[in-house]
């Protein structure tokens, strides 16, 4: 299947501890993504992926943060 594809989303991420012992909460937080694709057949596949499009400083462990905004591009080929 050629062609373009697209997507768009937000992951979200309630309030949870930060630590082995509970004693520590982190705040929720949401991380928006956006995902193309470009298909010249069906094995040929290009992808670019922007990840935390807002650059959020979120933490996902205690003194962890997430990924900042990242950049990610791939080539598929399958046979």
């Amino acid at each position: 299947m050629e062609g373009i594809t697209g997507k768009a989303g937000v992951r979200f991420s309630g309030k949870q501890y930060a630590d082995l012992a509970n004693s520590v909460k982190l705040n929720a937080f949401a991380s928006i993504f956006l995902e193309l694709g470009y298909a010249f057949s069906r094995e040929f596949l290009l992808t670019f992926k922007v990840d935390n499009l807002l650059n959020r400083k979120n933490y996902i462990w205690q003194n962890y943060q997430e990924n900042p905004f990242e950049m990610t591009a791939g080539v598929s080929f399958q046979w």
